[in-house]
């Protein structure tokens, strides 16, 4: 049993030697995902150079939020977490951890060198929508001269042209990122006042990898000649604090 544990030390020892017969360095050999840009993440799987000891979860850190829990064994393990925002996304080690080989005697991992931390792009894989439009559609309107929208997250390449009111161009657009943005119009005359986006708009989210905005179109049904609301007071209370009472 002694020579056969002996024998067993000697073979892993050989396994980490390179050509020169130095030991190589405790390494990341994998990642999965590999780093760059995502839709999802909630699970990373890390395959080390050789098999390892004290992996704990609270030792990888996502966006510097220890992950949630670890399984694994030998030289492969899973570190699962909640899902971080959409973003940059940096995966690093706890500097007190506890990661180390099998040799005699162990080699601890080394977290600063490279190819031992990396980076992910976060990205929403859904494409941009509207949250709010005002006036809300399908309201009847007396007149209708600007229309403010919000969208959901950042976006860029709106023109004034993008927004027509009864196929014509909206005169004028302000607005930035998320909005709101308030595009203003010519006058329109009794009827429905349908709001449609043009064909070829750029409409597309910020960043990298942009998706593009896929609008629907909005009515409103107009009537110039609606009288206005009137407030009719119709008594009025006063607070008498000396002289006669009511």
């Amino acid at each position: 049993m002694v020579l056969f544990r002996a024998a067993a030390l000697l073979f892993l020892g050989l396994l980490t030697l390179g050509s020169s017969g130095v030991r190589a360095a405790l390494h990341i050999v994998s990642v999965d995902p590999p780093p760059g840009r995502i839709t999802d993440l909630e699970r990373i799987t890390v395959t080390f150079s050789a098999p390892v000891n004290g992996v704990s979860a609270g030792d990888f850190l996502v966006n510097g939020i220890p992950a949630a829990s670890s399984f694994g064994s030998g030289a492969t393990y899973d570190f699962f977490f909640k899902t971080p925002p959409y973003g940059p996304v940096t995966i690093t080690w706890g500097p007190l951890h506890t990661i180390q080989d099998l040799n005699q005697p162990p080699e601890r991992f080394d977290a600063s060198v490279a190819g031992a931390s990396w980076n992910y792009a976060l990205t929403d894989p859904r494409p941009p929508g509207l949250v709010s439009v005002l006036p809300p559609p399908g309201v009847t309107l007396k007149q209708l001269g600007q229309v403010e929208i919000q969208f959901n997250r950042p976006v860029n390449g709106i023109d004034a042209t993008d927004l027509l009111l009864n196929g014509i161009p909206a005169l004028q657009v302000e607005g930035l990122g998320a909005g709101p943005y308030l595009f203003r119009f010519a006058s329109v005359g009794p009827g429905l006042a349908s709001l449609t986006w043009a064909a070829n708009h750029g409409i597309q989210t910020e960043g990298d990898g942009p998706r593009k905005f896929d609008g629907t179109s909005w009515s409103y049904p107009m009537a110039p000649l609606m009288p206005d609301r009137k407030i009719i007071i119709r008594e009025m209370l006063s607070e008498n604090l000396s002289g006669l009472k009511d």
